[in-house]
């Protein structure tokens, strides 16, 4: 069952809060020959439960507290410190007593693609900041929802792909182990500005640009329609080969996401999208226009495949049950303009006014999520 359910990968592993809470002993799976290592990002409030929980060998003769790697990010970049492990029969052991709080572990083998590559670097998400030139390779690990901002500096070309899973599973465009989705693949001079909804995510660089990443914690679920981005379910990853599984986070509060211009601009938008879901778990599409009238389409049948277009300036997504499916939009508008005011959160930053969009495309895949 996908709410009782580590999410696993060829050669990693992502555990959460519910996997922990009431449970004393996890084992390892991805320190296999040749070790392995282990990310660890808490939320505020589960940052003193991580004392409470340690990384064993067999005979228990090493222990290794979460809390000085949950802790050990960089206080100025957010750059993780990492615990790497030299063979096999590694457990977390729980000392907690009840709920610890947003969680999330990423355990990786040492024969995973890019393990140990001098171009990668891994982010706790809501406390990174890497203005400087970022490496080929930024993987970012948290449990809390926030928004990405990737720019190219002066004038340089920006050129990256993104996907919901660690680097193990981006090291290039295809194949990647897992066969897992890529959430944006863009290349212009155009910024990118996404709300994440996943534990992690790896962000590959095309070329040697200057180019900055930051980041912003938001609960907020919602996304502007002014310009390339995404909208996914909470806790979305979206590999086929782990069957499309969901993690879990107490920090992930809405099961409705919001994509709306800025502006209130009505737009002609195209809809295209399939929804895979479970028993008479539903998820609701609403298309609002500025006169107050709205169109609806409603998924709860296997395999539904939908086509639409509309005007409006607003689109809710809203499921029944949040773990009980997993869905991707991208949308990209015909005619793209800056980045609106205020939507800059990178140091040094200018952002100008946003001009009219005529018309955005939206694309939406949906699948179950996994056992």
């Amino acid at each position: 069952n996908v709410a009782d359910a580590k999410v696993g990968f060829t050669y990693s592993m992502l555990f959460d809060e519910y996997d922990l809470n009431g449970v004393k002993e996890i084992g390892l799976e991805r320190c296999m020959n040749g070790g392995c290592s282990v990310f660890v990002s808490a939320s505020d409030r589960a940052m003193e439960s991580t004392k409470n929980i340690f990384v064993c060998n067999e005979d228990k003769s090493q222990n290794y507290s979460l809390y000085d790697y949950a802790s050990g990010y960089d206080k100025t970049t957010g750059k993780m410190t990492g615990l790497h492990l030299s063979g096999t029969g590694y457990t977390i052991q729980n000392a907690n007593v009840g709920n610890i709080g947003p969680i999330a572990i990423y355990n990786v083998a040492s024969q995973a693609p890019l393990y140990n590559n001098a171009s990668l670097e891994l982010f706790d998400g809501t406390r990174m900041n890497r203005p400087n030139h970022a490496m080929s390779y930024v993987t970012i690990v948290t449990p809390d929802p926030y928004d990405l901002f990737i720019q190219a500096e002066g004038s340089n070309f920006l050129q990256a792909y993104v996907r919901a899973t660690g680097f193990d599973n981006n090291y290039q465009r295809q194949p990647n182990p897992d066969e897992c989705q890529i959430l944006i693949d863009q290349s212009g001079n155009d910024p990118i500005r996404l709300h994440i909804n996943s534990p992690i995510i790896t962000v590959s660089f095309d070329g040697n640009y200057a180019t900055q990443i930051c980041t912003k914690p938001n609960t907020n679920n919602m996304a502007l329609l002014d310009y390339n981005g995404i909208a996914t379910s909470q806790g979305y990853v979206g590999c086929k080969n782990n069957n499309y599984q969901v993690f879990r986070s107490s920090a992930y509060t809405s099961s409705l996401f919001d994509l709306h211009d800025s502006l209130n601009v009505e737009k002609d938008i195209d809809l295209d999208y399939t929804v895979t879901t479970k028993n008479t778990d539903q998820v609701k599409f609403t298309i609002f226009s500025n006169s107050g009238t709205h169109r609806q389409s409603q998924c709860a049948t296997p395999n539904f495949f939908y086509q639409n277009s509309a005007i409006g300036q607003k689109i809710n997504i809203e499921l029944t049950n949040a773990y009980s499916l997993s869905y991707l939009v991208k949308y990209s508008p015909h005619t793209t303009g800056s980045i609106p005011t205020g939507e800059g959160i990178c140091p040094n930053f200018v952002p100008t006014t946003t001009m009219t969009v005529s018309q955005t495309t939206l694309t939406i895949t949906s699948t179950t999520s996994g056992s």
